[in-house]
């Protein structure tokens, strides 16, 4: 694996560590596994996915839970674990591209199995798009955006410690650089304002409400 993929799969398991019940973090995990081509993580992570999912009555994300899923299994080559999953996930969305090209590529397959001698393809071209799909840069862009809400939440702890034990100063360049990494991170401008107001710069603070 190299360096920048193994930071990545670092970065996705911080994250689903923390929201190990939301269907979304999962299953965005799980097809961070199966771009790295580690189809066990991945199907653990889409497991969890689909079972919050389905608990949670979220039938646009238990559609891509399945889809992932399925994904999963077809890479490990558990042909009928696919299948079903992508006929489940075409019964809540008929007409879906990718769950319709992986059952097509699964349909009628044995766990392990080639296909059938002389069948001919029922989807051609439907394992390129598979492929390209775990190679999509929306994922990539996803889980650049993980990096930095993981760097930012490290900076953000470092300030909390420090206005803990009364040094809201020190707490400024954490959250300085929390919010460098991820200018989004609203609890990050909240305890800025909590650290100019202790030291008297309440206009800064107000900036920061």
């Amino acid at each position: 694996m190299d360096r920048k993929l193994e930071t990545l799969t670092k970065v996705t398991e911080e994250v689903a560590a923390r929201h190990p019940d939301s269907p979304r973090v999962r299953d965005a995990a799980a097809r961070q596994a199966l771009q790295a081509r580690d189809w066990e993580r991945g199907m653990r992570h889409a497991d969890a996915a689909v079972e919050k999912a389905a608990a949670a009555g979220d039938k646009a994300v238990l559609v891509d839970a399945l889809r992932t899923r399925a994904a999963a299994a077809w890479h490990a080559q558990d042909y009928p674990k696919a299948e079903a999953d992508a006929k489940c996930g075409l019964e809540l969305k008929p007409g879906d591209d990718r769950l319709n090209g992986i059952y097509q590529l699964s349909k009628g397959r044995g766990r392990g199995a080639a296909p059938a001698a002389g069948a001919p393809s029922s989807a051609p071209g439907a394992e390129a798009k598979l492929v390209s799909w775990l190679d999509d840069p929306r994922l990539r862009e996803a889980g650049a955006r993980a990096t930095a809400r993981v760097e930012a939440l490290k900076h953000l702890e470092e300030a909390r410690r420090r206005l803990g034990v009364g040094d809201p100063r020190g707490a400024l360049a954490p959250l300085d650089a929390a919010l460098g990494a991820d200018p989004l991170l609203s609890d990050a401008y909240m305890h800025r304002a909590l650290a100019w107001s202790a030291i008297g710069e309440l206009a800064k603070a107000l900036i920061d409400v």
